[in-house]
């Protein structure tokens, strides 16, 4: 329990702050790099990685495998990170239907799941689990519920919503 939340606050504190100071953490990295949809996955690997790079901290460690957007295959993948591997938390699938597919073995195993993207409603209301996490990748949402915001800081030192434009 508490590795899981040195996972969650190490992981926050990266994408939140540029910085983390925490035990070391292991990240099992999940996404399309492969046909259709590769393009995705790419950008959501690259872009975890450079945040990675630009906190200077070196006690995160990130395991990467495609999914080849197969639910079988991200489901094995899945499984040997966290028992081969030992990954305290997991993130980069694209896919909602690879999400479903994932997310529910990962969170009853204890690990933490953040999501750059899929977002299935399968797994909100009854489906919620505490270890799953969307982070804001809906940014059409956030800018239509912003709207009337001359302009809003969404996450400190990572991205920010620009002036409305009409």
């Amino acid at each position: 329990m508490f590795k899981t939340i040195g996972a969650i606050a190490a992981l926050s504190t990266l994408l939140l702050a540029g910085t983390a100071q925490a035990d070391p953490v292991k990240v099992g990295m999940i996404t399309t790099l492969s046909g259709g949809g590769a393009g995705l996955g790419i950008d959501v690997r690259d872009g975890f990685m450079l945040a990675v790079k630009q906190s200077g901290n070196k006690d995160i460690s990130v395991v990467i495998k495609d999914d080849q957007r197969k639910p079988g295959i991200a489901v094995q993948l899945a499984d040997e990170m966290i028992q081969s591997e030992k990954v305290d938390v997991l993130t980069g699938i694209i896919w909602s239907n690879l999400a479903l597919a994932v997310v529910p073995s990962a969170v009853a195993q204890g690990k933490f799941y953040l999501s750059p993207n899929a977002g299935p409603s399968a797994l909100a209301g009854k489906g919620c689990n505490k270890n799953y996490l969307m982070w804001p990748g809906r940014m059409t949402i956030c800018r239509k519920a912003l709207a009337p915001m001359p302009r809003v800081q969404v996450m400190p030192t990572v991205s920010s919503l620009p002036p409305t434009t009409r």
